[in-house]
């Protein structure tokens, strides 16, 4: 037999030792513990020299963490859920490449899941996150408040923060988050209906979403807030789902009476009726405004 065969591990397999926390402590100076926080509590008070060195001995000699021991040694993956509305509106997109984007420098992977405003499916990726001991969800969508599922997913997400899973919500939900980072919804859209009634619109429109989602009364409130303020006809309502295809949909039944503004209470609503008004009307540029609602609230465009 010749040395190649005798060591059939080195030559058959290729793979060098697996490195340990020892290993990458002896390489860095540092105590074996230092190494277990600063590799798995990126959020543990350690000073700056002792971190480097331990991240670049961890780099040197190609160390990889072991996952599941990790969550069961803290009791908690590196693992975020973003439960979003729909992974195809770019207003998702920011927020998932946001969470993503600090989540790596953290240290933690994010799980993008894509609900679509139903509790039952938020419930199905919450109980999968729980499975995998998720360090946190974030519910970056509103959802449908007269869903049967209501007190259910309620109870999931207080039984997870019991356990320790850090809840966040960046939408108005009747859940018991930890933290609830949202804008005004009414606000926005009572400040955006004001602007055109500012610059002379009289008859605007509403492109509503659903009345049973959260965060569509919200806005819908603040619309009719401004409007009645003013004086002005608050009846032009046009209920939808927040989509491209429902703000084109509604802008077509528009064209008979076209209002001096239309407003969207979300920007893929906004984008369907500026396509639908400019493909019908543009051989008379300025007849109306379209202004979307989530993003900003101090914007309108010509529809043609």
């Amino acid at each position: 037999m010749t040395d190649e065969t005798k060591s059939p591990r080195r030559t058959a397999r290729g793979l060098k030792p697996r490195i340990s926390l020892e290993g990458v402590a002896r390489e860095a100076s540092v105590s074996t513990a230092t190494v277990s926080r600063v590799l798995n509590n990126p959020a543990y008070p350690v000073s700056a020299d002792a971190r480097e060195r331990v991240l670049k001995a961890a780099d040197t000699l190609g160390y990889l963490r072991n996952g599941p021991a990790r969550a069961l040694a803290t009791g908690h993956s590196s693992l975020i859920g973003a439960l979003i509305g729909n992974v195809i509106d770019p207003y998702f997109g920011e927020i998932v490449r946001g969470i993503e984007d600090y989540g790596q420098r953290r240290g933690h992977l994010t799980m993008v899941c894509n609900a679509d405003g139903s509790l039952a499916s938020e419930i199905a990726y919450m109980s999968m996150l729980r499975e995998q001991r998720a360090r946190g969800v974030i519910f970056a969508s509103g959802a449908f408040e007269d869903a049967p599922e209501v007190d259910e997913l309620r109870s999931l997400v207080t039984e997870m923060r019991s356990e320790g899973i850090f809840i966040a919500s960046l939408a108005e939900r009747d859940i018991p988050a930890d933290t609830f980072i949202t804008v005004d919804n009414y606000a926005v859209m009572f400040e955006l209906t004001d602007y055109l009634i500012s610059i002379g619109h009289k008859r605007i429109a509403l492109l509503a979403g659903n009345p049973t989602f959260s965060t569509s009364n919200l806005r819908t409130a603040g619309f009719q807030g401004a409007m009645r303020r003013a004086g002005i006809d608050d009846s032009l309502l046009y209920p939808g789902d927040l989509t491209y295809e429902s703000g084109s949909r509604i802008s077509f039944r528009m064209l008979r009476q076209l209002p001096d503004a239309i407003l969207a209470a979300h920007d893929a609503s906004d984008l369907g009726a500026m396509v639908s008004f400019r493909e019908a009307v543009c051989e008379a540029p300025g007849r109306a405004s379209v202004a979307g609602g989530t993003h900003a609230a101090s914007r309108a465009r010509d529809a043609c």
